[in-house]
């Protein structure tokens, strides 16, 4: 699927630094040398102060009455990494001041997200207070409940506040109030509860669980949660929790004594999430908190295999997803809205993350749940997912989330409703137009200044995530070469080349060279050090490519074997479709999307591609499901499966039944006038009788390349395409060089419907 390249960094000057670093900071919010050496140089003194956090000193209060009453505490918290990891914070802090306390983690399959009734009415004969992490802002109801059992109720939350807030007795929340920075996660909530409670000295111990944890909730990773994360993945890679050291292992996280954010986000937390998604936490909390070596290496390998489960049952998901999509005209909507009575509720979320990645489009995937559909969304691009769905609340039994995340329940009867008014809701934030597939990169480089120095320089900025995105940059108009399939076929390993400058690359996830511009390229792609055989040397991880300036190879038998193909089917046709004149392609060409330039031509396609750079190219096999404005060159008009309503055959038509092969339903196909290219190609395939007569007799000789025939490739390749409709040669469609005989028998070319175009 083509892609849009967004620059999202501004031009910026700053003394003492490059200005492609210049304008990374400053996209960081970074404007002067001093703010800049503190970015570069975070300290554990740039913590806020906890109290300043809004409720913190009531909810200490009531703690500090608790323990002095020898009540007993509940800390109820969520089934994902950041619950898990907030509800380990606080119990440590609450029971180091003295204070019992025990977790309570609800079951996602039969409980949910969040405080429930039934959880409320059990703990109540437990303890005297209940304190919740990571959820509990939205349960206005359940905390009434709570306090009509005798419960003092604490609320620690970072999820958006819905109008009207629970009256619990404390609640914790960075958004509310004048805290300097309120986009902590849950457990980044509960770590500054344990300063407060602790002292910041004794809570840094807690920090790798505020890292991991911030991380896997994919929290922008600036300001305090840079700290956060900083200090605790360097705590991580010391960690005295023998479940967090026996899970890296697993994972190979910790090889080189080193644990950075990707290896967090892409090895440790999935594996502590899919316990609660394919079963409960319960395994995954008992990992965080056991003290005995034995119990951490078996829960450790207990979490390993089910995470594998977990990605075949996603996979299998978004397959059939995939499916369901693909008999849906994704070009009439804005929004990805997925129901599947089997599918898993726990797996729901990454497969809608996964879709929304690739179509951009924001994702709900939903699952049967008794009477009703529940599931999770996943928003794309910069839609805002919660204003979407709170448009949509007439429809819906119940939601939560926040921007990019959420999750949602309704009745079956609503489900058709809800896929209209969350699209409307989506197209009042966005419009109408096409949404792509952004590729955002930080600066344009000439490929010999990508090195290990630039590297080093841009690691500088790491953790990277969520905030401080990885820094990307782009090269323009560099040839790819010997692009190579490795990795069973999954990625490509291939050659970056700019005049005397190389650079080794490796594009994973693309697995076939077909896809690649031929030409020109631009290449989005992270700088980075390959380590091989104890040697380093910079390498490109490309993210995206698009055509360059000189975009199209001549590729003149691809070319004339389509052109033919076409060709022959369409002058045999006897629906000849309509084709409509070229009077409104003007309009066609700033249309938002739907609008196909079909060229036939190289000569053509390159025109066009350097007239309307905005159109993309769409290269090999590529397809274009939600019909954005593309170009395609060399291709078969019978090959265009893609909903386009306007196909502009910008060679030029020269029979009618042309546009009876373009099987998009409902689509108009717009001639522009014959071109001089298109015209060069039809009268080199002009042939005489003879010139067929010689043509057969070449092939009963075996010649399958004609070389008997003085003619040019034109003719030659119309030779074999006429003779096939004379039912004298067949061949596998576009493939006329290997042809076979048929039984000879006595015909007139004139019966050729092809020979009669060419020759008129």
């Amino acid at each position: 699927m083509s892609q849009v390249f967004v620059l999202r960094t501004q031009p910026f000057s700053l003394p003492g630094y490059p200005d492609w670093m210049a304008s990374l900071l400053h996209a960081r919010g970074i404007e002067t040398p001093e703010a800049a050496y503190a970015f570069l140089h975070p300290d554990l003194s740039m913590l806020h102060n906890p109290l300043l956090m809004h409720g913190m000193q009531q909810a200490l209060n009531v703690i500090h009455e608790a323990q002095a009453q020898g009540h007993r505490a509940i800390v109820y918290g969520d089934y994902d990494v950041d619950g898990l990891c907030a509800a380990t914070i606080m119990r440590h802090a609450l029971n180091h001041i003295g204070l019992q306390a025990d977790i309570y983690i609800p079951d996602r399959h039969t409980e949910g997200y969040g405080v429930n009734e039934d959880a409320v009415r059990e703990l109540a004969q437990k303890a005297q207070l209940l304190i919740t992490v990571d959820c509990g802002i939205g349960n206005r109801a359940e905390v009434e409940l709570a306090q009509a059992l005798a419960m003092r109720v604490i609320l620690t939350d970072h999820h958006t506040p819905p109008a009207q807030l629970p009256a619990a007795d404390a609640v914790v929340h960075p958004m509310l109030g004048e805290y300097p920075f309120g986009q902590l996660c849950g457990a980044g909530v509960a770590y500054k509860m344990a300063c407060a409670l602790m002292g910041n000295d004794r809570a840094q111990a807690l920090l790798d669980l505020a890292a991991l944890a911030t991380i896997a909730d994919m929290m922008p990773l600036l300001d305090e949660n840079r700290v956060i994360t900083m200090f605790g993945l360097r705590e991580m890679a010391r960690t005295a929790r023998p479940g967090l050291r026996a899970l890296m292992e697993v994972a190979g996280a910790g090889r080189d004594g080193e644990v950075t954010a990707d290896r967090v986000g892409f090895a440790i937390a999935p594996r502590l999430n899919a316990a609660g998604r394919l079963s409960t936490a319960q395994d995954a909390l008992r990992l965080l908190n056991t003290q005995d070596e034995t119990e951490a290496r078996a829960l450790a390998q207990d979490l390993d295999a089910i995470n594998q489960e977990r990605r075949q049952v996603q996979e299998h998901m978004r397959h059939e997803a995939e499916d369901m999509l693909a008999q849906q005209d994704l070009s009439q909507v804005r929004s990805i809205v997925l129901a599947g009575a089997e599918w898993n509720k726990g797996v729901a979320g990454l497969v809608a993350g996964r879709l929304a990645d690739v179509h951009a489009y924001p994702t709900i995937v939903l699952t049967r749940e008794e009477d009703l559909w529940v599931g999770s969304g996943r928003s794309a691009l910069d839609i805002d997912l919660y204003q979407a769905l709170e448009a949509c609340a007439d429809h819906l039994h119940r939601f939560g989330g926040h921007r990019q995340a959420a999750g949602l329940a309704l009745k079956d009867s609503d489900l058709a409703q809800f896929k209209d008014a969350f699209d409307q809701a989506v197209r009042a934030q966005v419009g109408d137009g096409a949404l792509m597939p952004r590729v955002a990169y930080d600066a344009q480089v000439p490929l010999q200044h990508v090195d290990k120095d630039m590297v080093r320089q841009i690691q500088a900025l790491a953790p990277f995530g969520m905030g401080n995105p990885t820094p990307q940059v782009m090269c323009r108009n560099v040839q790819v070469q010997a692009a190579r399939p490795v990795g069973n076929g999954k990625h490509l390993k291939m050659e970056l080349v700019s005049g005397s400058a190389q650079l080794d690359a490796i594009y994973f996830g693309v697995g076939d060279p077909e896809v690649l511009p031929p030409m020109d390229a631009d290449v989005v792609f992270e700088p980075s050090i390959n380590r091989y055989n104890g040697t380093e040397t910079a390498q490109a991880v490309v993210r995206a490519l698009r055509a360059g300036d000189q975009a199209f190879a001549a590729e003149p038998e691809r070319e004339i074997v389509a052109l033919l193909q076409d060709f022959a089917q369409a002058s045999a046709n006897n629906e000849s479709g309509s084709l409509y004149p070229p009077a409104a392609v003007a309009k066609d060409f700033a249309a938002p999307q739907g609008v196909l330039l079909f060229c036939r031509t190289q000569q053509t396609a390159q025109e066009m591609h350097t007239k309307y750079p905005a159109f993309s190219v769409l290269f090999g096999g590529q397809s274009a499901p939600k019909a954005q404005n593309a170009l395609v060159y060399a291709r078969c008009l019978t090959d265009l499966q893609d909903p386009y309503h306007t196909v502009i055959l910008c060679d030029g038509s020269v029979c009618p039944g042309e546009a009876a092969l373009v099987s998009t339903e409902g689509a108009r196909v717009v001639a522009l006038p014959v071109t001089p290219a298109l015209r060069q190609r039809l009268d080199g395939m002009k042939l005489t009788k003879q010139d067929l007569r010689t043509a057969y007799i070449a092939l009963r000789n075996n010649d399958r390349l004609l070389t008997a025939l003085p003619l040019p490739l034109e003719a030659r390749l119309a030779a074999l395409y006429i003779l096939k409709q004379l039912q004298l040669i067949d061949f596998p469609a576009g493939k006329p060089w290997l042809s076979h005989m048929l039984t000879m028998r006595k015909c007139d070319p004139a019966h050729s419907s092809l020979y009669r175009l060419l020759n008129p």
